[in-house]
């Protein structure tokens, strides 16, 4: 739903011509990776007394993940890449995968009893990744052809 709702709005965003392409993209992305961090933050105080308040943090959370793929970061690959986008998108997810794999093997590590103070860390450590996603994709990103994606017909 975050997805729709977010290139809805970045795109009549654009069409105003009010804000730069490159500032939608940093405000969604940002959106899309602050939020979550909150949520996450705040899921890492729900015990297991009140666990339906765990589950809506989450979907919260991961609900807002959709400003990534409707006005940020996902979107931004076309931008940059141009006719090369497929293959960029495509070297990116490839390395977006190693965490999927490395993930499980440091939770294992952080939660060898499995109990709520060792599940904080977890917590606390996505909510770090997330914050650093946005600053890294604030400071850095952009929302023009790269050099070398210019087509040289």
């Amino acid at each position: 739903m975050c997805a729709m709702i977010s290139s809805v709005i970045s795109d009549k965003l654009i069409i105003s011509g009010t804000i730069s392409k490159s500032s939608i993209r940093k405000i969604f992305n940002g959106i899309g990776l602050i939020v979550p961090m909150i949520a996450v933050l705040l899921l890492s105080m729900v015990t297991c007394a009140n666990p339906y308040m765990g589950v809506v943090l989450l979907a919260f959370g991961v609900g807002f993940l959709g400003c990534n793929s409707g006005a940020g970061f996902q979107v931004n690959i076309n931008e940059i890449g141009g006719d090369f986008s497929g293959i960029l998108f495509g070297i990116s997810n490839t390395f977006a995968t190693i965490s999927g794999i490395v993930s499980p093997y440091i939770v294992g590590v952080l939660t060898p009893d499995s109990t709520q103070h060792e599940w904080q860390h977890v917590f606390y450590l996505t909510a770090v990744i997330y914050l650093f996603g946005a600053i890294v994709y604030i400071l850095f990103s952009k929302a023009s052809i790269e050099k070398w994606a210019k087509n040289c017909n």
